[in-house]
């Protein structure tokens, strides 16, 4: 029922999906199309030689309605500086479709030998075959899991029951005997002396039930599964499973190669794929209770770990380079059997950095226990990984460049005009990393150059596209031309600078579409398109928010939370950013430089508001209660052009301490000149003006809308918060923060804006946020 359940919901998600693929691009085929099906099994060991020439497969007919066929399938390598010649060495009748028949290099030089597993006389074998003579050298007397590196030991399992109770690992070739008892007390790993073939007994499926056992062992049914030996040999992990009525338990044991030391590395119920990263630690996905199902790297014999990578939060199959730099992963299938593959890094931030690889379609038929993971395996000096794949009908060995094609990023915006949505996206632009990037912009409306930012995007490299279109004319033909254009230049990703424009890109079904709530509708259109028409348009934009939710961000947690609180809609948030390196704390002595410079008083408090000059920003109550409270050592600053300003102008124009500048081009001159910043907006996504002002070291004064508090509470020595609209709290408030040591609190202000508001930590969540809807 689960499984025609899970079939029927991924069928309905690929009729209605526009992210049809085969794969993308680089993703380059090794083994022939020749009716036959190729793969190689497992993760965790490469089937390139150490020369990066001989590529190990496995050939057999098919392999999507068997999980361990019984007929023979044949061993073959592939000379991949020959054009990926096939060349047949052996036959076997142990495998399976997933770990084939454990085929693998022997160390120590991973070039004159290999071993495979096999089934001869009635027994499970395995046999060490020599590369250079093409002939068998020896046939030891238990099939292999891994192998040590520098070839002399082998590590084996039982491989009956690993198929009776994980179908697609073990070998169909003998039954489990002791299939009616839950924990057996027989010997269920080996090891073996590849020289000379003796066999020594190292644990029994009792020895590990006894083991620091639980009461989810009671009546539970037990098996081992996915033994690998240390890089150094010394040790090796194991993963202990038993089934309670019906429910899974994992965990994760190292012990050394002798036995002793056995140690219990994980046990919270779920551990799935592992990897020695080296002699010390182990990287795997599975569950620790405090955070859940992500990657960890463990360090051995300790409760040591770290999480990575928590934009990765579904299983894969992980192993490092050889250089120890890279990580490479992949995911399961998704809803639309879209399978992906992930290149990672340890650095790139405290969780480490992952990129998109590539991404290939895996047919229905290529499911469940028959299912065709990637498995992506390194090659010897970490320039190519293999996958196997049926993207293409069949199982086959694709190979793909470390270095591939870079994902199209495209911004789609009416204009590149000088604005606080415009000004994030150029600071989006400047901090991804454009190895792994293309940026592309793309505007509706023609440019008004006096008022555009096109200039500073074609300085980061980003190429720009200007539609020109009019209003009329977007309104008639808009959604056909982009989604032309679209499919002309081909995005990997559009991200929509606002729901008007993203509203259009939806016309375009070629990639995943994504765009940044800036407000809250039901505040912001009213009185940008009046109450009736802005109404209209917030119940429209209402709708497709709570239908496309997992496909936007708010770009503030309290404007997430206005969303849910009442309209129960769960909208994620990535704050916005300010571009710290813009901004320093000045010393006086450059502040009154500064001043100077602008013919502003150098003897007085100084405050700045900066923004449109309108009633959501609401300048009027601040300059009013300025005005009220007319105290001679305070100086207002008002930064903007818009529909209020010639209204103020003339009520306070002739004031000296007031001073109405317009739109400027240097607003962070004047943060430096000034001491406060101030603001009365009555609605606001995440005040840039705001963060820009924290950088430049200005404690605030701000109005108590949410994304006001937001700001300061997330540490309240930066400023504080007066009751909008209401003079009293006003004037009590900046009292209260003219007594404060405005220097000391200025350093906290820019300390804070670097560590949680700036464009770089912006960035960092905006990518895994591209990289989620990508995979």
């Amino acid at each position: 029922m689960k499984r025609s359940a899970k079939r029927l919901y991924q069928l309905l998600s690929y009729a209605t999906s526009g992210d049809k693929i085969k794969s993308t691009e680089g993703v380059i085929r090794l083994t022939p199309d020749d009716g036959y099906e190729y793969y190689y099994g497992y993760y965790d060991k490469s089937p390139w030689d150490a020369d990066n020439r001989y590529l190990i497969a496995l050939k057999v007919r098919c392999s999507y309605k068997n999980v361990a066929p019984k007929e023979n399938g044949t061993l073959v390598l592939v000379d991949t500086k020959n054009g990926n010649r096939v060349e047949e060495i052996a036959t076997t009748s142990s495998w399976n479709v997933q770990q084939s028949c454990m085929a693998q290099w022997m160390g120590p030089d991973f070039k004159s030998r290999l071993i495979y597993n096999d089934f001869r006389d009635g027994k499970y074998c395995s046999v060490v075959y020599d590369v250079e003579s093409r002939k068998e050298l020896k046939v030891l007397p238990l099939p292999i899991y891994d192998i040590s590196r520098d070839g002399k030991t082998a590590l084996s399992l039982d491989f009956s029951r690993l198929h009776r109770m994980r179908p697609g690992y073990g070998y169909s070739n003998l039954p489990d005997d002791f299939a009616k008892e839950l924990c057996p007390d027989r010997t269920c790993v080996w090891k073996i002396d590849v020289e000379s073939g003796a066999v020594t007994e190292l644990f029994k499926y009792t020895d590990f039930a006894g083991f620091e056992p639980d009461k989810t062992m009671d009546g539970a049914s037990h098996k081992v599964n996915h033994l690998m030996i240390s890089p150094n040999g010394k040790r090796f992990m194991v993963l202990h499973r038993w089934f309670q009525k019906g429910r899974k338990h994992t965990r994760l044991v190292t012990v050394n190669m002798d036995g002793s030391e056995m140690y219990n590395l994980s046990d919270d119920v779920f551990v799935s794929h592992c990897y020695w990263k080296n002699d010390d630690e182990i990287l795997s996905f599975l569950r620790k209770k405090e955070t859940g199902n992500h990657y960890y790297l463990m360090k051995d014999k300790t409760q040591e770990y770290k999480m990575l990578w928590p934009n990765l939060n579904t299983d894969g199959h992980c192993s490092y380079s050889p250089d120890g730099k890279y990580i490479i992963t992949d995911t399961y299938p998704n809803r639309k059997r879209i399978a992906s593959v992930y290149l990672c890094t340890e650095t790139g931030g405290e969780q480490g950095s992952s990129r998109l690889l590539a991404r290939v379609f895996s047919p229905f038929r290529y499911d469940n226990d028959c299912r065709c993971d990637l498995h992506p395996r390194w090659n010897r000096d970490g320039s190519k990984v293999c996958i196997d794949s049926v993207h293409e009908g069949k199982r086959g060995v694709y190979a793909i460049d470390i270095a591939p094609a870079r994902h199209k990023l495209v911004f789609f915006s009416t204009r590149m005009r000088k604005s606080g949505p415009i000004a994030q996206t150029l600071d989006l632009v400047r901090n991804i990393d454009k190895s792994k990037y293309s940026v592309c912009m793309v505007t509706l409306y023609k440019e008004k150059e006096k008022d555009s930012l096109k200039k500073d995007f074609e300085k980061e490299g980003v190429e720009c596209i200007c539609m020109g279109m009019g209003r009329l004319q977007s309104i008639l033909f808009g959604k056909r031309k982009v989604k032309s254009l679209f499919r002309r230049i081909r995005p990997s990703i559009i991200h929509s600078v606002g729901m008007p424009l993203y509203k259009i890109a939806l016309a375009y079904k070629g990639c995943p579409n994504f765009t940044t709530i800036h407000n809250y509708v039901f505040e912001d259109y009213p009185v940008k398109y009046g109450p009736f028409v802005g109404n209209i348009m917030a119940k429209q934009d209402l709708r497709l928010i709570r239908k496309n939710a997992s496909h936007m961000v708010a770009c503030s947690k309290s404007l997430s939370e206005i969303y849910k609180e009442r309209h129960s809609i769960d909208v994620d948030f990535i704050r916005n950013g300010v571009d710290t390196n813009r901004y320093e704390v000045p010393t006086e002595a450059e502040k009154i430089e500064k001043r100077k410079a602008l013919d502003i008083p150098v003897d007085r408090k100084v405050l700045v508001f900066t923004g449109q000059v309108c009633s959501r920003k609401n300048q009027a109550f601040v300059v009013d209660s300025f005005a009220k409270i007319n105290r001679d050592d305070l100086f207002l600053v008002i930064l903007g052009d818009g529909p209020e300003l010639p209204r103020l102008r003339e009520l306070y124009g002739d004031r000296k301490n007031i001073l109405f500048k317009g739109h400027i081009t240097n607003v962070a001159d004047y943060l430096k000149a000034s001491d406060l910043y101030v603001s009365s907006s009555t609605s606001e996504g995440l005040p840039i003006g705001a963060l820009e002002a924290l950088s430049a070291g200005l404690p605030l004064l701000l109005s108590d809308i949410p994304q006001h508090k937001e700001v300061v509470y997330i540490d309240k020595y930066v400023g504080m918060i007066f009751k909008n609209n209401d003079f009293d709290s006003f004037k009590e408030q900046l009292q209260k923060l003219l007594q404060e040591d405005l220097r000391a609190m200025g350093v906290q202000c820019n300390a804070m804006a670097k560590g949680v508001l700036s464009a770089e930590r912006m960035t960092a969540l905006y990518v895994g946020k591209y990289e989620s809807l990508l995979a």
